[in-house]
């Protein structure tokens, strides 16, 4: 018998596809169907466990930043009163802190007139990552620029 892989549904033909939702059919048992079921259950329980890891390690990240952007942009107060440098330093933490937190809005926001030209425009994960990249590299440089600033 062939049971399909997404929906458990016993399929009567012959063909590699169900009949009801589209997902591929295999030539098992009953309880093989079920293992299979159970096993790609667990493999994106654990993708997704992954991602949340992942997501929680970039935010890490972006909270050393910022505090050492903050850090730094205080002792410049202290030491120079509100200067033009500031601005720009807290302006490259937010921004980058944005385009890593989300990128993909941050792509729409640096692409925004090719929206206007063409209707369905969308971000391959090359552009996103780039996003991403911007964004720790803002981070970076803000954090450096006020940590300078401070001890000069």
């Amino acid at each position: 018998m062939k049971y399909c892989s997404e929906c458990g549904e016993v399929a009567a033909s012959e063909g590699s596809n169900c009949l009801s939702c589209g997902g591929r059919l295999f030539d098992m048992s009953k309880s093989e169907c079920d293992t299979y079921q159970r096993a790609q259950e667990e493999i994106k329980r654990r993708k997704d466990l992954r991602n949340k890891r992942r997501k929680n390690i970039e935010l890490s990240i972006i909270g050393m930043l910022a505090v050492l952007s903050i850090v730094g942009s205080i002792m410049v107060i202290m030491k120079y009163g509100v200067h033009m440098a500031l601005i720009v330093i807290l302006i490259l933490t937010v921004v980058g802190a944005f385009q890593i937190v989300s990128p993909e809005l941050g792509w729409k926001v640096q692409h925004v007139f090719s929206f206007i030209l063409y209707d369905s425009i969308s971000p391959s994960e090359f552009g996103i990552l780039m996003v991403k990249i911007g964004g720790y590299v803002m981070m970076v440089i803000a954090s450096v620029c006020a940590l300078v600033l401070a001890t000069l």
